[in-house]
């Protein structure tokens, strides 16, 4: 989640708490069944997949679709509060691993590259990256 923290420094970790309950009630609501969803720390949230069901064309619109669903501004302790959404996805097995630590090691580096993008944005890992 972009400008999270900033949530947290001005409206309170209640605030803050509220608006995690709220991007994984959207997660919930976008994502199918198959999708695991989980908090992994702060303000990353991690989405497994199962590839079969989604080619690399269908999830950068997945993706899309929850960026747009985040960014709408929701009303968080009387104030209109608007974050935004970078995320980094990590396909396997087209990364060469085989392994869960290497997966979530590269979306982790996918995330990043979104972040310095400009945020908001979808970044799939890239060893040429």
């Amino acid at each position: 989640m972009d400008r999270f923290k900033q949530v947290n420094d001005t409206l309170g970790h209640q605030a803050g708490d509220l608006l995690l309950k709220h991007v994984a009630e959207v997660f919930r609501k976008e994502l199918t069944e198959n999708a695991f969803i989980s908090r992994i720390g702060g303000d990353e949230f991690i989405l497994l997949l199962p590839l079969t069901e989604h080619s690399k064309k269908d999830l950068q619109a997945l993706a899309q679709n929850l960026i747009e669903k985040i960014n709408v501004p929701i009303m968080l302790k009387g104030k209109l509060t608007q974050i935004g959404c970078s995320i980094g996805i990590s396909i396997f097995p087209d990364n060469e691993f085989n392994d869960f630590h290497t997966l979530i090691s590269y979306a982790d580096q996918a995330l990043y590259a979104s972040k310095e993008a400009g945020k908001n944005r979808v970044t799939f890992y890239s060893k040429f990256d």
